[in-house]
């Protein structure tokens, strides 16, 4: 009886590790999409303050 209890706890704890390590993951790919979508967005109103200088 000990052991299925160790066993069950172990794989919990395996399961919450391997969830923490996809959630961070996750928001490290989200935070990448947002860093390169704020980055293009102040391109963009760069080239456009360029070009109203230029005319």
């Amino acid at each position: 009886m000990e052991i299925r209890n160790i066993l069950r706890t172990g794989y919990k704890v395996l399961v919450v590790t391997v969830t923490l390590i996809e959630a961070i993951d996750l928001s490290r790919n989200l935070i990448g999409k947002y860093r390169n979508k704020k980055t293009t967005a102040s391109l963009d109103s760069v080239a456009k303050t360029n070009s109203v200088e230029s005319a």
